[in-house]
């Protein structure tokens, strides 16, 4: 009976966790070749590695569908976070760079793959989604490098 009753609060847990019971988390798409990880911060403008903490890393490309649902530790979802905060950044690094470079090294020649610096209101015209690389609709939101159209191979 404790072991039937430990499963299910096992369950329970695992399950609201995941998928942030309609609370407003980010859908992050990979939609490259690459492995990448992923990292938050929200010391906005200080866009360093070092003030921001930058730590932890969410491994979007190993779950199926180059999907991730991203949803903030320790808070119901991103959306409360705004209220103290006016921008979020997203910091996406290519996977061999992480698992072969010294952090030092990282954060002094700031090897960040993409960084998206994004609002509320941004998050909300994407419905929450955000691609890599970065889609047409992203192309007027704050990112380093800044978005460049994919060009016709023809040319």
């Amino acid at each position: 009976m404790k072991k039937s009753l430990l499963c299910l609060f096992i369950i329970i847990f695992f399950n609201g966790c995941g998928a942030c019971n309609n609370e407003k988390c980010i859908d992050f798409y990979n939609n490259s070749n690459k492995k990448t990880s992923m990292s938050i911060g929200w010391k906005y403008p200080d866009t360093t590695l070092e003030n921001n903490h930058i730590r932890y890393f969410m491994h979007p490309s190993v779950f199926s569908f180059q999907k991730r649902v991203i949803c903030e530790e320790g808070h119901a979802s991103f959306e409360g976070l705004f209220l103290r905060q006016d921008t979020a950044m997203l910091f996406l690094f290519d996977d061999s760079v992480i698992e072969n470079t010294d952090w030092k090294i990282v954060e002094k020649d700031y090897l960040v793959l993409q960084r998206y610096d994004l609002s509320l209101q941004d998050l909300e015209k994407l419905n929450w989604k955000v691609y890599y690389p970065p889609t047409e609709a992203m192309k007027d939101m704050k990112m380093f490098p800044p978005y460049q159209e994919k060009k016709d191979d023809t040319e």
